[in-house]
């Protein structure tokens, strides 16, 4: 994740926007009301009962935990405060460049006339795109309408983890919001399309609406599907 990049794009697809900046400002307007309310309790503190005082202890622990925990996994300070920017933005994409000799795939959106990344990888990286359900359906036994499109690909920075039995190793991007899984079905053959027109080699499988560039799982390769031609 970074700020604008010194790379001019070759190719560039709008995709949704992530929305969620309501949510955002009401989590953090009642996170910073709870906060204000916990500190009040330790500076006015004189004598006994300390029920309130360990209460609100424990909110700004857990509080401090639960922040730091979204910051790292976020990968510091900046990328996570570029995720938290990405929520107001109405125009998101994912967009081709060159870099030297390798061509590397970034989604990201606009604001402010500058550029943000929520992810950039080398082509070589990506290992396969799906469309899969939320948790809505699964826990409803129905469709919830919250279709999403997801992106595997390779990090070689990453600490190699220890393998789980039926656990991927590869690293997931969620690439657009939940909606109608009609809707999704599009805009995963768009997507398809476009990552297919600069070379990333993305193969259907037996799976529906999945597409790899490898075989994974002993899941066999088909012929890739000609870009424009139905996937």
């Amino acid at each position: 994740m970074s700020g604008n990049t010194p790379h001019v794009p070759v190719a560039r697809m709008d995709i949704p926007p992530k929305g969620g900046a309501g949510c955002l400002i009401f989590t953090t307007l009642f996170v910073g009301f709870c906060v204000a309310l916990s500190a009040f309790h330790l500076v006015t503190y004189s004598e006994p009962p300390t029920d309130g005082v360990v209460a609100a202890v424990l909110w700004l622990s857990l509080t401090t935990l639960t922040l730091g925990s979204a910051v790292y996994a976020a990968g510091g300070l900046g990328p996570c405060a570029v995720v938290c920017l990405g929520t107001f933005s109405s125009r998101t994409f994912v967009e081709v460049s060159l870099e030297g000799d390798r061509i590397v795939i970034a989604f990201g959106y606009e604001m402010f006339r500058r550029r943000f990344y929520y992810l950039t990888v080398a082509r070589g990286q990506i290992v396969s795109l799906e469309m899969r359900s939320g948790q809505a359906t699964a826990l409803a036994g129905r469709d919830m309408d919250d279709w999403h499109v997801a992106l595997w690909y390779r990090d070689p920075t990453r600490a190699k983890r220890k393998h789980i039995e039926g656990v991927r190793d590869d690293e997931v991007y969620v690439v657009c919001p939940p909606r109608a899984k009609v809707t999704t079905e599009v805009f995963l053959r768009s997507v398809v399309t476009f990552l297919c027109s600069v070379g990333v080699e993305l193969h259907p499988v037996a799976k529906e609406n999945a597409f790899r560039v490898v075989a994974i799982d002993g899941d066999p390769l088909t012929p890739p599907s000609p870009p424009g031609l139905s996937v």
